[in-house]
Protein backbone atom coordinates (compact mmCIF):
# COMPACT_ATOMS: atom_id res chain seq x y z
CA UNK A 1 0.00 0.00 0.00
CA UNK A 2 1.34 3.46 -1.56
CA UNK A 3 1.55 6.24 0.59
CA UNK A 4 -1.48 7.62 -0.67
CA UNK A 5 -3.24 4.88 -0.15
CA UNK A 6 -2.56 4.84 3.22
CA UNK A 7 -3.62 8.47 3.75
CA UNK A 8 -6.85 7.20 2.26
CA UNK A 9 -7.20 4.76 4.51
CA UNK A 10 -7.17 6.69 7.52
CA UNK A 11 -10.02 9.13 6.76
CA UNK A 12 -12.71 6.69 8.22
CA UNK A 13 -10.95 6.39 11.10
CA UNK A 14 -10.90 10.33 11.49
CA UNK A 15 -14.15 10.43 10.91
CA UNK A 16 -14.56 8.20 13.60
CA UNK A 17 -12.32 10.30 15.71
CA UNK A 18 -14.66 13.62 15.04
CA UNK A 19 -17.65 11.76 16.59
CA UNK A 20 -15.75 10.53 19.17
CA UNK A 21 -14.72 14.04 19.87
CA UNK A 22 -17.85 16.07 19.60
CA UNK A 23 -19.37 13.71 21.71
CA UNK A 24 -16.71 14.19 24.54
CA UNK A 25 -16.72 17.33 24.69
CA UNK A 26 -20.75 17.93 24.62
CA UNK A 27 -20.68 15.42 27.30
CA UNK A 28 -18.07 17.48 29.73
CA UNK A 29 -20.23 20.80 27.97
CA UNK A 30 -23.84 18.70 29.27
CA UNK A 31 -21.68 17.94 32.58
CA UNK A 32 -21.28 21.62 33.40
CA UNK A 33 -24.67 23.05 32.50
CA UNK A 34 -26.34 19.95 34.70
CA UNK A 35 -24.55 20.96 37.43
CA UNK A 36 -25.24 24.98 37.60
CA UNK A 37 -28.47 24.26 37.01
CA UNK A 38 -28.84 21.76 40.36
CA UNK A 39 -27.06 23.92 42.59
CA UNK A 40 -28.50 27.17 41.24
CA UNK A 41 -31.42 28.55 44.17
CA UNK A 42 -28.28 27.53 46.78
CA UNK A 43 -26.00 29.45 45.80
CA UNK A 44 -28.06 32.31 45.00
CA UNK A 45 -29.43 31.61 48.63
CA UNK A 46 -28.76 33.96 51.65
CA UNK A 47 -27.29 31.19 53.82
CA UNK A 48 -23.98 30.70 53.81
CA UNK A 49 -24.44 27.10 54.68
CA UNK A 50 -26.32 26.17 51.82
CA UNK A 51 -23.70 28.15 49.39
CA UNK A 52 -20.95 26.17 51.12
CA UNK A 53 -22.81 22.91 50.46
CA UNK A 54 -23.67 23.91 46.75
CA UNK A 55 -19.94 24.77 46.08
CA UNK A 56 -18.60 21.48 48.06
CA UNK A 57 -21.38 19.75 45.71
CA UNK A 58 -20.12 20.78 42.66
CA UNK A 59 -16.12 20.08 43.18
CA UNK A 60 -17.51 16.52 44.24
CA UNK A 61 -19.36 16.34 40.96
CA UNK A 62 -15.37 17.74 39.42
CA UNK A 63 -16.50 21.44 38.99
CA UNK A 64 -13.99 23.55 40.91
CA UNK A 65 -14.89 26.15 38.82
CA UNK A 66 -18.55 26.87 40.36
CA UNK A 67 -16.75 28.49 43.79
CA UNK A 68 -15.06 31.69 41.83
CA UNK A 69 -18.43 31.98 40.18
CA UNK A 70 -20.08 32.21 43.61
CA UNK A 71 -17.73 34.60 44.84
CA UNK A 72 -18.60 36.96 41.03
CA UNK A 73 -22.02 37.12 42.49
CA UNK A 74 -21.80 37.85 45.77
CA UNK A 75 -19.37 40.42 45.46
CA UNK A 76 -22.19 41.83 42.83
CA UNK A 77 -24.64 42.14 45.59
CA UNK A 78 -21.87 43.45 48.56
CA UNK A 79 -21.47 46.21 46.17
CA UNK A 80 -25.03 47.05 45.68
CA UNK A 81 -25.59 46.94 49.22
CA UNK A 82 -22.75 48.86 50.90
CA UNK A 83 -21.97 50.79 47.97
CA UNK A 84 -24.99 52.26 47.08
CA UNK A 85 -28.17 51.20 48.97
CA UNK A 86 -26.44 52.11 52.18
CA UNK A 87 -25.75 55.44 50.95
CA UNK A 88 -29.24 56.11 49.64
CA UNK A 89 -30.93 54.74 52.96
CA UNK A 90 -28.62 57.20 54.81
CA UNK A 91 -29.88 60.03 52.51
CA UNK A 92 -33.44 59.31 53.48
CA UNK A 93 -31.98 59.44 57.50
CA UNK A 94 -35.43 60.97 58.73
CA UNK A 95 -39.31 61.15 58.03
CA UNK A 96 -38.97 65.02 56.46
CA UNK A 97 -35.49 64.12 54.77
CA UNK A 98 -34.30 68.28 56.48
CA UNK A 99 -30.93 67.13 57.38
CA UNK A 100 -29.98 65.59 54.01
CA UNK A 101 -26.94 66.85 52.54
CA UNK A 102 -28.00 66.08 49.11
CA UNK A 103 -24.83 67.38 47.25
CA UNK A 104 -22.53 65.22 49.10
CA UNK A 105 -24.77 62.04 48.21
CA UNK A 106 -24.05 62.84 44.66
CA UNK A 107 -20.73 63.28 44.87
CA UNK A 108 -20.50 59.83 46.73
CA UNK A 109 -23.02 58.44 44.35
CA UNK A 110 -20.45 59.99 41.34
CA UNK A 111 -17.99 57.34 42.56
CA UNK A 112 -19.90 54.06 41.10
CA UNK A 113 -22.66 55.14 39.01
CA UNK A 114 -22.69 57.78 35.66
CA UNK A 115 -22.92 61.50 36.98
CA UNK A 116 -26.81 61.67 35.06
CA UNK A 117 -28.09 58.50 37.17
CA UNK A 118 -25.89 60.32 40.55
CA UNK A 119 -27.85 63.64 39.93
CA UNK A 120 -31.22 62.12 39.09
CA UNK A 121 -30.85 60.53 42.92
CA UNK A 122 -30.53 63.62 44.38
CA UNK A 123 -32.98 65.37 42.29
CA UNK A 124 -35.37 62.85 43.33
CA UNK A 125 -34.51 63.50 46.77
CA UNK A 126 -34.91 67.28 46.56
CA UNK A 127 -38.19 66.73 44.84
CA UNK A 128 -39.88 65.03 47.77
CA UNK A 129 -38.08 67.02 50.33
CA UNK A 130 -39.32 70.33 49.58
CA UNK A 131 -43.03 68.68 48.98
CA UNK A 132 -42.83 67.35 52.27
CA UNK A 133 -42.22 70.44 53.74
CA UNK A 134 -45.94 71.60 52.92
CA UNK A 135 -47.96 68.71 54.78
CA UNK A 136 -48.40 67.83 58.78
CA UNK A 137 -47.23 64.08 59.12
CA UNK A 138 -49.72 61.11 60.29
CA UNK A 139 -47.61 58.64 61.33
CA UNK A 140 -48.22 55.01 61.55
CA UNK A 141 -46.29 51.91 62.09
CA UNK A 142 -44.39 51.45 58.69
CA UNK A 143 -45.26 54.25 57.13
CA UNK A 144 -46.50 58.13 57.13
CA UNK A 145 -49.32 59.88 55.80
CA UNK A 146 -50.08 63.52 53.95
CA UNK A 147 -53.52 64.23 53.22
CA UNK A 148 -55.53 67.56 51.24
CA UNK A 149 -58.60 68.15 50.58
CA UNK A 150 -59.73 67.83 46.65
CA UNK A 151 -60.83 71.34 45.98
CA UNK A 152 -57.56 72.59 47.16
CA UNK A 153 -55.23 72.81 44.16
CA UNK A 154 -52.57 73.98 45.66
CA UNK A 155 -51.69 71.21 48.11
CA UNK A 156 -52.62 68.83 45.65
CA UNK A 157 -50.19 69.87 43.46
CA UNK A 158 -47.61 69.43 46.68
CA UNK A 159 -48.61 66.06 46.93
CA UNK A 160 -48.26 65.52 43.38
CA UNK A 161 -44.69 66.71 43.60
CA UNK A 162 -43.74 64.30 46.34
CA UNK A 163 -45.47 61.51 44.51
CA UNK A 164 -43.16 62.24 41.39
CA UNK A 165 -40.48 62.55 43.50
CA UNK A 166 -40.83 59.19 44.96
CA UNK A 167 -41.53 57.48 41.65
CA UNK A 168 -38.32 59.28 39.65
CA UNK A 169 -36.46 58.13 42.86
CA UNK A 170 -37.83 53.92 42.69
CA UNK A 171 -37.16 54.45 38.79
CA UNK A 172 -33.99 56.01 38.62
CA UNK A 173 -32.53 53.24 41.65
CA UNK A 174 -33.93 49.95 39.85
CA UNK A 175 -31.76 51.65 36.89
CA UNK A 176 -28.92 52.31 39.22
CA UNK A 177 -29.01 48.59 40.94
CA UNK A 178 -29.07 47.39 36.87
CA UNK A 179 -25.73 49.68 36.13
CA UNK A 180 -23.80 48.89 39.43
CA UNK A 181 -24.48 45.06 38.75
CA UNK A 182 -22.95 45.36 35.25
CA UNK A 183 -19.84 47.48 35.99
CA UNK A 184 -19.33 45.29 39.39
CA UNK A 185 -19.44 41.89 36.52
CA UNK A 186 -16.72 44.30 34.10
CA UNK A 187 -14.71 44.56 37.05
CA UNK A 188 -14.47 41.14 37.85
CA UNK A 189 -14.22 39.76 34.06
CA UNK A 190 -10.40 38.51 34.74
CA UNK A 191 -12.48 35.93 37.45
CA UNK A 192 -15.03 34.87 34.76
CA UNK A 193 -12.03 34.56 31.74
CA UNK A 194 -10.05 32.18 34.14
CA UNK A 195 -13.04 30.37 34.82
CA UNK A 196 -13.62 29.72 31.07
CA UNK A 197 -9.89 29.07 30.47
CA UNK A 198 -10.25 26.54 32.87
CA UNK A 199 -13.03 24.95 31.13
CA UNK A 200 -11.12 25.22 28.01
CA UNK A 201 -7.95 24.22 29.15
CA UNK A 202 -10.27 20.84 30.30
CA UNK A 203 -11.65 20.19 26.85
CA UNK A 204 -8.31 20.53 25.24
CA UNK A 205 -6.72 17.51 27.02
CA UNK A 206 -9.89 15.68 26.55
CA UNK A 207 -9.20 16.29 22.39
CA UNK A 208 -5.36 15.54 22.99
CA UNK A 209 -6.01 12.03 24.64
CA UNK A 210 -8.82 10.63 22.46
CA UNK A 211 -5.51 11.51 20.08
CA UNK A 212 -3.86 9.61 22.00
CA UNK A 213 -6.14 6.89 22.38
CA UNK A 214 -6.95 6.58 18.53
CA UNK A 215 -4.19 7.91 16.75
CA UNK A 216 -0.99 7.55 19.07
CA UNK A 217 1.59 7.69 15.89
CA UNK A 218 0.76 11.33 15.95
CA UNK A 219 2.16 11.89 19.11
CA UNK A 220 5.70 10.60 18.28
CA UNK A 221 8.51 12.29 18.59
CA UNK A 222 9.10 13.11 14.90
CA UNK A 223 5.63 14.21 14.39
CA UNK A 224 4.59 17.79 15.29
CA UNK A 225 1.86 17.89 18.47
CA UNK A 226 -1.26 18.39 18.05
CA UNK A 227 -1.08 21.91 19.87
CA UNK A 228 -4.71 23.63 21.13
CA UNK A 229 -2.99 26.24 23.68
CA UNK A 230 -3.31 29.13 21.13
CA UNK A 231 -6.96 28.53 21.09
CA UNK A 232 -6.89 29.63 25.03
CA UNK A 233 -4.48 32.04 25.12
CA UNK A 234 -6.64 34.45 22.58
CA UNK A 235 -9.87 33.96 24.05
CA UNK A 236 -12.14 36.80 23.28
CA UNK A 237 -14.03 36.85 26.79
CA UNK A 238 -17.22 38.64 27.04
CA UNK A 239 -18.81 39.53 30.26
CA UNK A 240 -22.45 39.25 30.91
CA UNK A 241 -24.86 42.38 29.93
CA UNK A 242 -27.95 43.75 31.85
CA UNK A 243 -30.45 45.35 30.29
CA UNK A 244 -31.57 48.57 32.33
CA UNK A 245 -34.25 47.00 33.29
CA UNK A 246 -32.61 44.23 35.01
CA UNK A 247 -33.91 45.50 38.79
CA UNK A 248 -36.97 47.35 38.65
CA UNK A 249 -38.26 48.87 41.85
CA UNK A 250 -42.10 48.43 42.00
CA UNK A 251 -44.13 51.68 42.18
CA UNK A 252 -44.46 52.95 46.32
CA UNK A 253 -47.32 55.20 45.44
CA UNK A 254 -50.28 54.41 47.47
CA UNK A 255 -52.94 57.31 47.11
CA UNK A 256 -56.26 57.11 48.38
CA UNK A 257 -59.72 58.97 48.86
CA UNK A 258 -61.81 59.06 51.25
CA UNK A 259 -64.81 61.17 52.06
CA UNK A 260 -64.55 63.24 55.63
CA UNK A 261 -67.64 65.31 57.65
CA UNK A 262 -66.32 68.93 58.04
CA UNK A 263 -68.08 71.67 60.22
CA UNK A 264 -69.63 74.40 57.26
CA UNK A 265 -71.36 76.81 60.03
CA UNK A 266 -74.19 76.76 62.60
CA UNK A 267 -78.11 78.22 62.20
CA UNK A 268 -80.58 79.69 65.22
CA UNK A 269 -83.63 77.88 65.25
CA UNK A 270 -86.69 78.64 67.34
CA UNK A 271 -90.27 77.43 67.58
CA UNK A 272 -93.03 79.35 69.36
CA UNK A 273 -93.12 77.87 73.01
CA UNK A 274 -89.47 77.32 73.05
CA UNK A 275 -85.97 79.25 73.52
CA UNK A 276 -83.90 78.88 70.02
CA UNK A 277 -81.16 76.48 69.16
CA UNK A 278 -77.95 76.78 67.92
CA UNK A 279 -77.56 73.77 65.25
CA UNK A 280 -74.23 72.90 64.18
CA UNK A 281 -74.35 72.34 59.88
CA UNK A 282 -72.06 69.86 58.14
CA UNK A 283 -70.71 69.29 55.07
CA UNK A 284 -69.02 66.40 53.47
CA UNK A 285 -65.73 67.39 51.72
CA UNK A 286 -62.96 64.49 49.52
CA UNK A 287 -59.73 64.38 50.88
CA UNK A 288 -56.93 62.69 49.12
CA UNK A 289 -54.24 60.38 50.82
CA UNK A 290 -50.59 59.39 50.09
CA UNK A 291 -48.79 56.93 51.54
CA UNK A 292 -44.61 57.56 52.56
CA UNK A 293 -42.63 54.61 53.89
CA UNK A 294 -40.36 55.58 56.03
CA UNK A 295 -36.46 54.55 55.93
CA UNK A 296 -36.18 51.23 57.43
CA UNK A 297 -39.02 49.96 54.85
CA UNK A 298 -37.39 51.50 51.84
CA UNK A 299 -34.26 49.73 53.11
CA UNK A 300 -35.40 46.53 53.44
CA UNK A 301 -37.78 46.57 50.15
CA UNK A 302 -34.71 47.46 48.24
CA UNK A 303 -32.48 44.92 50.05
CA UNK A 304 -35.14 42.18 49.30
CA UNK A 305 -35.10 43.13 45.21
CA UNK A 306 -31.59 42.89 45.34
CA UNK A 307 -31.97 39.28 47.08
CA UNK A 308 -34.27 38.44 44.76
CA UNK A 309 -32.27 39.24 42.13
CA UNK A 310 -29.27 36.74 43.00
CA UNK A 311 -31.05 33.58 40.97
CA UNK A 312 -31.65 35.98 38.02
CA UNK A 313 -28.46 37.40 38.54
CA UNK A 314 -26.67 33.91 38.64
CA UNK A 315 -28.28 32.39 35.32
CA UNK A 316 -27.14 35.37 33.43
CA UNK A 317 -23.75 34.89 34.55
CA UNK A 318 -23.45 30.96 33.74
CA UNK A 319 -25.38 31.34 30.62
CA UNK A 320 -22.76 33.67 29.16
CA UNK A 321 -20.12 31.51 30.13
CA UNK A 322 -22.15 28.31 28.79
CA UNK A 323 -22.39 30.50 25.43
CA UNK A 324 -18.61 30.72 25.37
CA UNK A 325 -17.87 27.57 25.84
CA UNK A 326 -19.79 26.18 23.27
CA UNK A 327 -17.98 28.61 20.94
CA UNK A 328 -15.15 27.89 22.23
CA UNK A 329 -15.96 23.91 21.97
CA UNK A 330 -16.21 24.62 18.03
CA UNK A 331 -13.14 26.63 17.96
CA UNK A 332 -11.19 23.82 19.42
CA UNK A 333 -12.67 20.51 17.09
CA UNK A 334 -11.79 23.05 13.46
CA UNK A 335 -8.38 23.52 15.49
CA UNK A 336 -7.67 19.84 15.74
CA UNK A 337 -9.48 19.73 12.43
CA UNK A 338 -6.67 21.80 11.02
CA UNK A 339 -3.68 20.26 12.41
CA UNK A 340 -5.11 16.71 11.74
CA UNK A 341 -4.95 17.24 7.84
CA UNK A 342 -1.71 19.02 8.35
CA UNK A 343 -0.22 16.23 9.95
CA UNK A 344 -1.74 13.32 7.65
CA UNK A 345 -2.70 15.18 4.40
CA UNK A 346 -5.84 13.52 4.84
CA UNK A 347 -8.07 14.82 2.14
CA UNK A 348 -10.93 16.04 4.69
CA UNK A 349 -12.31 18.77 3.42
CA UNK A 350 -12.64 17.76 -0.42
CA UNK A 351 -14.20 14.26 0.57
CA UNK A 352 -17.10 16.39 3.02
CA UNK A 353 -17.50 18.08 -0.40
CA UNK A 354 -17.88 15.66 -2.63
Amino acid sequence: MDSQEQTEAQFPRWKTTQEILENKLNERHHHFMQTLAEIRSDVASNDLKRRHAAIEKAKNKGMPEVEPLVNVANTVKKELIFQLLVPVGQAWETETLALVPFSELQERLQDILPWYMAAEIAKAFEQIQEGLGHFKQYKKPNHFTIGAKLQNRKKIQKMEQVEEGLIRLYAVMGKAYSKLAEFSLQSQATELENVLQSLVRQQADNIRNVLRDRHPDWFLSEMPPIELNDCISVLDFQTPKLSESFFVLPNPVEVTKKNKKELAGTVQTRTLFKKSKTKLMYKTVEIQITKIPYANTIFHDWREEIERSQVQLWNIICQCLIEQLAQMNRKLLEKTEQQAIALTNLPIESDRDR
